[in-house]
């Protein structure tokens, strides 16, 4: 029970001998609760507590909390005295002696503060906000050169353990670092090192889902994956603390984003230490793949201090692009030479292509040349930097994966260039007339030409299909459509055989069926 303006706390300790302990002795005492104590040991074996106190004993509120500190002095317990005072909450204290320095950990308000005890200049744990930074519990731990605290985080996937990693050397902590990864709930935390490890031991609740029936405005209703706590058992973590600088996937980007030949471009990147420890990391642009003999562009080195674990920086270097029209790969690498032990290699390279071609779609449009044939043409412009190479437009029908209709072929463009493709499309008795069909332009549908951008290489357009359909009953050439070539048969046979009248009448009939007119 938490003490209160009736009944109020002390704080007791008792004196070790050679035969035993002596009677209690009172450290502090007030009309007030105490709700948290905690202890360390400091140099030269000296003692101090910190502990937090409800200063009008009402736990409704908590604005009123404060923090009080007791230390030993050539071990003797010397008077306590007030650390905070504020209108804020303080509590959650944790004491800490990383290289024998007594450091206090506590929370305020809602965010983690820290100092030490010996100059109580309290600043806050994190160097940037995050949506973990709100600990409801809090352990720490003493290592070599630092130390470690953790907590659990309820989030929208379930509780999880964070902890964060303090470097004495550089006086800097990590950003919160997730220790577990599942919907289930982890609490009661205890932390120790055990020479190598990070060792964290929890209680794991299991979250179990089922279906619940409530009543709503008097109707029963049933509402199904509803969460609730299960079974509980005892979890032991190992963490081995580790490097881990890596590149952002994707952050690597050009400015201009399609440098020309001879330009000078920016490049960036953006770095991240996915690692619980803080080190200089060393990064490197280059132009091709440093593996196969890529030439270095310019580099940087990020100082430990600068960038904590879990956060990330941007660099940057100037790029003096060649005058020749090749595409380029470019590469970014952090620690290119091996020197960090490295837990995981694989997120140490990014890479993207520029000085590329850019072939675009910029218009379609039809035209009936000849009774049910259509003539699709489709304007294909290059908004790349490079010429390209040759190329084909697929006629489609409906999407852009729908049927093939026919293909046509696409000369080189140079840059900035647009050149016009067509296409004659019969349609033949498929469509009644009249009926819209969605035709679409796929620009190098096999991808031969290597772009900047691939995915505006499509075109569309509703054409209508003609209203003169000829049958196929005069199709001379028996190849499945009436054309100017069947006609012309046609009249050539009715000249062996008839006169000039009926010459006239097939010519006229058959003509009007193609869209002819008399002349």
């Amino acid at each position: 029970m938490i003490g209160d303006a009736t009944f109020g706390d002390s704080l007791l300790y008792r004196p070790k001998t050679d035969t035993g302990f002596d009677p209690p002795q009172t450290l502090w005492a007030g009309q007030k609760g105490i709700l948290k104590v905690a202890f360390v040991e400091g140099d030269a074996g000296e003692a101090h507590v910190v502990f937090a106190v409800d200063e009008d004993g009402n736990l409704d509120t908590a604005e009123d909390r404060e923090l009080y500190g007791i230390s030993t002095l050539n071990g003797v317990w010397q008077a306590a005295s007030r650390l905070t005072d504020d209108s804020v909450e303080d509590g959650l204290p944790c004491l800490l002696a990383p290289n024998g320095t007594a450091m206090c950990v506590w929370k305020k308000e809602d965010r983690l503060m820290y100092t030490t005890l010996s100059d109580w200049n309290p600043q806050e744990v994190f160097a940037e906000q995050t949506d973990k930074n709100e600990p409801q519990t809090l352990v720490a731990q003493t290592m070599p050169g630092g130390a470690a605290i953790a907590y659990s985080v309820q989030g929208p996937r379930g509780m999880d353990i964070f902890a964060a990693f303090y470097d004495r050397a550089l006086d800097r902590w990590s950003l919160p670092r997730q220790m577990t990864f599942d919907e289930h709930a982890e609490s009661a935390l205890s932390l120790a090192f055990d020479g190598a490890d990070l060792v964290i031991a929890y209680v794991k609740t299991l979250i179990e889902r089922t279906t619940k029936e409530v009543e709503i405005n008097g109707e029963t209703c049933q509402i199904d994956n509803v969460p609730q706590p299960g079974r509980a058992d005892l979890y032991l973590l190992r963490h081995s603390l580790g490097y881990d600088p890596a590149l952002v996937p994707g952050s690597l980007s050009c400015l201009p984003v399609n440098p020309a030949p001879g330009d000078t471009a920016t490049l960036k990147a953006t770095v991240e230490n996915r690692g619980d420890l803080a080190c200089d990391i060393h990064v490197v642009f280059y132009d091709g793949d440093p593996g196969q003999g890529g030439t270095s562009i310019g580099e940087e080195t990020i100082a430990a201090d600068v960038l904590v674990p879990g956060g990330k920086r941007e660099v940057s270097v100037l790029w003096r692009v060649p005058s020749v029209e090749v595409a380029q790969n470019i590469f970014v690498v952090v620690d290119p030479e091996g020197e960090i032990e490295d837990r995981d290699r694989s997120n140490n390279v990014v890479s993207i292509r520029t000085l590329l071609p850019d072939l675009v779609i910029d218009g379609l449009s039809e035209s009936v040349i000849l009774g049910t044939t259509v003539l699709l043409t489709a304007k294909v412009h290059n908004a790349g930097v490079v010429a390209t190479g040759g190329t084909e437009v697929a006629w489609r029908l409906d999407s852009e994966n729908g049927p093939e209709i026919g293909r046509c072929g696409v000369a080189p463009i140079l840059p900035g260039a647009t050149r016009e493709v067509a296409f004659q499309w019969n349609v033949g008795s498929s469509y009644a007339p009249g009926q819209v069909v969605n035709i679409y332009a796929v620009l190098d549908p096999g991808q031969i030409i290597e772009e900047f951008d691939e995915k505006n290489n499509v075109g569309e357009k509703a054409v209508q299909v003609p209203f003169l359909v000829p049958s196929c009953r005069f199709d001379m050439e028996k190849d499945g459509d009436t054309d100017g070539e069947d006609l012309a048969q046609l009249i050539k046979g009715l000249g062996t055989h008839y006169g000039g009248t009926d010459i006239q009448f097939f010519a006229a009939e058959f003509g009007s069926r193609l869209g002819f007119v008399k002349t």
